[in-house]
């Protein structure tokens, strides 16, 4: 499939293994900090909105998910190394349904890659309570 023929416009590549978000907060920053970049191409006012964030970053991103919907456009985000924040125990239930809104929307698209299930790795009976995980086809 041609790049003019992909229904997104912008794929985005975050390898989790590497620098893994140690809180919330964190994991927030760096996935608006992403999807910034991201769109800096097609998007450019969105993407500078994304990267000038100081607080508020769920509400913020989430406004922005909203006009891409609107627009009818697309985002596929592909979370490498997704075992790693999962191992760490230390991402709340909080994150996992803020999270879990946001891939709700029909303008972003997750895939996962791990080597185990995601059910396996979730360290927290309370995260592993989230509505998140069931975003996810098991392959």
């Amino acid at each position: 499939m041609s790049e003019t023929e992909s229904p997104y416009g912008a794929v985005i590549y975050w390898d989790l293994g590497h620098q893994t978000p140690q809180s919330d907060e964190a994991f927030l920053v760096e996935l608006c900090r992403r999807i910034g970049q991201g769109l800096r191409e097609k998007r450019p006012d969105d993407s500078k909105y994304l990267l000038a964030l100081e607080s508020d970053h769920y509400s913020d991103l989430s406004e922005v998910l909203d006009a891409l919907s609107d627009e009818q456009q697309k985002l596929l985000m592909l979370w490498d190394g997704f075992d790693r924040p999962l191992a760490s125990g230390r991402l709340t239930r909080n994150l996992w349904d803020q999270l879990r809104e946001l891939a709700s929307k029909p303008s972003l698209r997750l895939v996962t890659a791990s080597r185990q299930t995601l059910r396996e790795l979730i360290r927290s009976e309370e995260s592993a309570a989230s509505d998140f995980w069931g975003v996810f086809d098991m392959m």
